[in-house]
């Protein structure tokens, strides 16, 4: 059986849905970097 590394990513949102997709993807790519092949947002 092989091991899946997943990566959790907990935020605060603002109105700003722009900002808070683009700290999202900041976020998934960081965890990416680390290694996670599934990263979890919440």
């Amino acid at each position: 059986m092989s091991k899946v590394k997943v990566g959790l990513v907990q935020m605060s949102c603002t109105a700003d849905k722009q900002s808070n997709l683009r700290k999202a993807i900041d976020k998934v790519k960081e965890a990416a970097a680390g290694g996670a092949q599934i990263v979890c947002l919440q």
